[in-house]
C-alpha cells in the first residue's frame, strides 16, 4: 500500500527501500490485539536479528528472520529432640548448619538433587513495541524473531506428554503456558545476546557441564523430581547453556572466570582460615574427683573420649563434634579459645547439674571439595551481575512484544492479566529445587 495526499491520518508511513515511494500501515490504534496502547512507540528501531531456523509443525525447517515471515497485512482479533543447655546459641550469633550450600540460576546439588534454581526462576523482561506487531498467529515477538502459537502450542504439549509434568500443570494450564512462553522468549533473548558476543556454547559443552553438577546423583531421580515441579530435560539442557552463556558474556566483559578449578582452589586458600572450626567434646560428671579423673584419662589418650563419655550420657555429646566458633556453647567458648589441642578443663556451669569436662581436640578445616558449591555459588553471583546487565540491554535493544492473551506487561514482566507476576518456578518449587544450580546454574 503506498501513501497519497489523502491517504487517512491513520495511515503511517516509512521510508521503503532503496528510495522508493514510503509505505504505509495502520497505526497501532487499529490492530486487532486487545487492549493495545495507543502512544507511538519510543524504542529505536531494533537491531536485525540472526538468520536462525526452527523446525515448524510439519518437520521441515521455517526461518525466523524478517525475509521469511510476514504478519498479516490486516490486524485481526485474538482467540481466546533433648538438648543439653550448654548448646543453647549464643545470642545474636547465626547457627551454621552443615550441609553444602549450592544455589546459583543455574546447577544441579546433593542431597536434594542439585539442578537448576537461579535460571530457572525466570520472570521475562519485555519492552520496545513496533507497529503492528499484532498478528492473532503470533505469541511474541522477539526483534526480528517470533514465537508463534503453533510454536508455543507445540513446546506446552511436548512438556505435557510428561505424565510427572502433566500432573503439575493440570489445574493451571494457563500459567504453565506462560512459563513455557517466557522460556521461550527467554531463549531467543539469549541466542541474540550470543551473536553479539560472538559466542558458540555447543551441545558437548552442556551435556559436560550438566554431567559435573550431577555429579554421583542418579540423572533419572534428577529429572523426576523436576518434572514433579514442571522442569523438562530439555528446559534443564536450555538453563545449563544459557548459564554458559552468561559464564561467556561475563568474561567478554573483563570478570575473571571464577569457576576456573584454579580460581576455585586459590579462593579455597584465601579463605580457609575463615572457615575454620573448632573439635571439641564435653562429659557432664557428678563431682570434682570424677572431672579430674576424666580430664586426666582424655589429656592421656584422646581417642578414649566416646568410651568415657557413654559412661556418663545423660548430658554428654557421646563423640568430639567440629563446631564454627559461633556454635560453641556460650559458657564454654573462652576455656575452648585458650587450650591448646589434646587439652581439655573442668568446672561447673550454670543450670548445669555436675561437673563438665571439656576436651578440645584442636582445629580442623572443611576439606576443598566440602566447600566446592559454596565458593561456586559465589563465583556464579559475580558472573550474573555482569551478565544480566547486558543481557537486560540485549531485550531494550531488540524489543519483545508477548500478545496479550497470554498476559500483560507490568515493570518488565509477564504477568496474568489478573495480576500476579509468573515466575519460572514458583517460591515453593524454587526451595524445593536444586540449588547452581541450584539449577543447573554456573
Amino acid at each position: 500500500m503506498r501513501c497519497a495526499r489523502s491517504a487517512s491520518p491513520r495511515c503511517r508511513c516509512r521510508v521503503a527501500p532503496s528510495g522508493s515511494a514510503p509505505s504505509c500501515f495502520p497505526s497501532p490504534s487499529r490492530c486487532g490485539w486487545p487492549g493495545w496502547p495507543t502512544a507511538r512507540p519510543t524504542r529505536p528501531p531494533s537491531r536485525r536479528s540472526r538468520s536462525r531456523c526452527r523446525s515448524g509443525p510439519t518437520g521441515g525447517p521455517r526461518c525466523a528472520t524478517s525475509p521469511c515471515w510476514t504478519t498479516s497485512s490486516r490486524c485481526c482479533a485474538p482467540s481466546s529432640s533433648n538438648r543439653s543447655p550448654l548448646d543453647a546459641p549464643v545470642p545474636g550469633s547465626l547457627r551454621r548448619g552443615s550441609c553444602r550450600v549450592w544455589d546459583s540460576p543455574d546447577v544441579l546439588k546433593r542431597r536434594v538433587p542439585r539442578v537448576l534454581v537461579s535460571g530457572f526462576l525466570l520472570a521475562v523482561a519485555v519492552s520496545g513495541l513496533s507497529a503492528c506487531r499484532t498478528s492473532p498467529n503470533v505469541a511474541a515477538y522477539v526483534g526480528d524473531s517470533q514465537v508463534t502459537v503453533t510454536e508455543l502450542d507445540s513446546a506446552v504439549a511436548d512438556r505435557l506428554a510428561d505424565e510427572n509434568i502433566a500432573a503439575y500443570a493440570e489445574g493451571n494450564e494457563e500459567e504453565f503456558t506462560r512459563r513455557v512462553l517466557s522460556l521461550l522468549v527467554q531463549e531467543e533473548v539469549y541466542a541474540a545476546a550470543a551473536e553479539r558476543y560472538d559466542l558458540q556454547v555447543g551441545n558437548s559443552a552442556v551435556r559436560t557441564r550438566i554431567s559435573d553438577l550431577l555429579g554421583d546423583d542418579d540423572p533419572d531421580d534428577v529429572y523426576s523430581q523436576l518434572a514433579q515441579q514442571g522442569i523438562g530435560r530439555d528446559d534443564v539442557f536450555e538453563n545449563v547453556r544459557q548459564s554458559l552463556v552468561r559464564r561467556g558474556i561475563a568474561e567478554a566483559e573483563g570478570e575473571p572466570d571464577g569457576l576456573d578449578p584454579a580460581a576455585l582452589q586459590a579462593r579455597y586458600a584465601e579463605v580457609r582460615e575463615d572457615l575454620a572450626q573448632v573439635s571439641f567434646g564435653y562429659i557432664v560428671v557428678p563431682d570434682d574427683a570424677t572431672a579430674a579423673g576424666v580430664l586426666a584419662q582424655l589429656t592421656a589418650d584422646p581417642a578414649s573420649y566416646p568410651a568415657l563419655a557413654a559412661q556418663y550420657p545423660r548430658l554428654s555429646l557421646p563423640t568430639v563434634e567440629a563446631r564454627s566458633p559461633e556454635e560453641v556453647p556460650a559458657a564454654l567458648a573462652e576455656g575452648i579459645a585458650a587450650a591448646a589441642p589434646n587439652t581439655g578443663f573442668a568446672g561447673p556451669v550454670a543450670d548445669v547439674e555436675g561437673v563438665v569436662v571439656t576436651f578440645v581436640a584442636g582445629k580442623v578445616y572443611p576439606p576443598f571439595e566440602e566447600v566446592r558449591p559454596q565458593l561456586e555459588k559465589e563465583a556464579t553471583t559475580a558472573i550474573d551481575a555482569v551478565a544480566n546487565e547486558v543481557l537486560e540491554d540485549v531485550r531494550n535493544d531488540v524489543g519483545v512484544t508477548v500478545n496479550p492473551r497470554y498476559g500483560v506487561l507490568e515493570d518488565g514482566k509477564l504477568v496474568a492479566g489478573g495480576g500476579g507476576v509468573v515466575d519460572i518456578l514458583g517460591d515453593d518449587a524454587a526451595s524445593t529445587a536444586t540449588d547452581p544450580a541450584a539449577t543447573p546454574a554456573g
